[in-house]
């Protein structure tokens, strides 16, 4: 490890996979504070299996994974950000969300099977309509291959925030949904945990509803295709009306026992 003077400390040496890194593997910590205040350190969290950012494209800093955008479907945007210099813009106001483009993929192996013990799935977002539902971060890509879905609800269900895993014994979804409306025009943060045998929903660090797992049998743990954001299906169809920033998926659950937290700003 060379050093670099003027800047006492230490260099850091950040993961090889992320996608910062380079040859030499070294910066000063001048160089690695400048990254971290712009954004572009490298990004470490236990278990993830994806952490992106937007702030660098679609690249996800969990495990380097390069996103499908759906031929265009969503845009990097500068016009609401709730950490760093982006977030996604999936689609503008509009009700008319059952279009086939609007969602990013990422990946189509197993690792996104997460339901069958802890995990997380959280993100901020910044809602523009309410009406038809809505996908926000999903493994639901067909009838068959249903297994579980961060979603907004219609207008009819009450345009609130729910997550569902799909339970093969009843032919049904497991639901965890929030008493009341997901607010449109401002940032919220939404959550989403397995805890052992409870499923939990937090909205601002805030639990809104919980629901007994371990009695679910037949759940379903396994399905095919990609993780997408911004859409329930890995066709786009029914995505979100709004933008989405900080989307962290883990294998442990980050948030126990119903206890509220304080959401990160960012990742």
């Amino acid at each position: 490890m060379r050093g670099r003077g003027g800047f006492i400390g230490v260099n850091a040496t950040p993961a090889a996979s992320a996608i910062n890194s380079a040859a030499s593997g070294v910066w000063s910590l001048m160089e690695a504070e400048s990254m971290r205040r712009a954004g572009t350190w490298p990004i470490t969290l236990p278990n993830a299996l994806l952490a992106v950012t937007f702030d660098s494209g679609y690249t996800d800093f969990a495990q380097g994974l390069i996103a499908d955008d759906g031929v265009g479907g969503v845009s990097l945007s500068t016009a609401q950000v709730k950490s760093g210099a982006q977030s996604l813009l999936v689609r503008s106001a509009t009700t008319n969300n059952n279009v086939t483009t609007n969602r990013l993929n990422y990946g189509s192996g197993s690792q996104w099977d997460i339901t069958a013990s802890d995990f997380t799935v959280e993100c901020w977002v910044y809602s523009l309509a309410d009406g038809l539902y809505q996908g926000i971060v999903c493994r639901d890509n067909q009838s068959n291959r249903r297994n579980w879905q961060f979603l907004k609800l219609s207008g009819a269900e009450g345009n609130v925030a729910s997550f569902s895993i799909f339970n093969t014994a009843s032919g049904t979804f497991l639901s965890v949904s929030d008493s009341a409306a997901l607010p449109t025009n401002q940032w919220v943060h939404v959550a989403a945990v397995r805890d052992s045998g409870v499923l939990r929903l937090y909205r601002d660090g805030v639990q809104r509803a919980s629901a007994n797992f371990s009695s679910a049998s037949g759940t379903r743990s396994t399905a095919s295709g990609p993780l997408t954001v911004g859409a329930i299906n890995e066709n786009g169809n029914y995505c979100f009306s709004g933008y989405i920033d900080e989307v962290i998926v883990t294998t442990n659950c980050r948030y126990p026992n119903g206890t509220t937290f304080i959401p990160r700003d960012g990742i």
